[in-house]
């Protein structure tokens, strides 16, 4: 059975949604955390 490599890729800030898309595109796996948050300002 191949054996499967872990690599770690630098990105350019707020341009990971991009290349986990691009990654997508070649079909390669990829891990990307991603949390969603609300903001509430209360100077507003």
């Amino acid at each position: 059975m191949p054996t499967k490599n872990w690599y770690a890729v630098y990105v350019k800030s707020r341009s990971e949604k991009r290349v986990a898309k691009e990654f997508e595109a070649l079909n390669i796996n990829y891990y990307l955390p991603f949390m969603k948050k609300l903001k509430v300002w209360s100077d507003r």
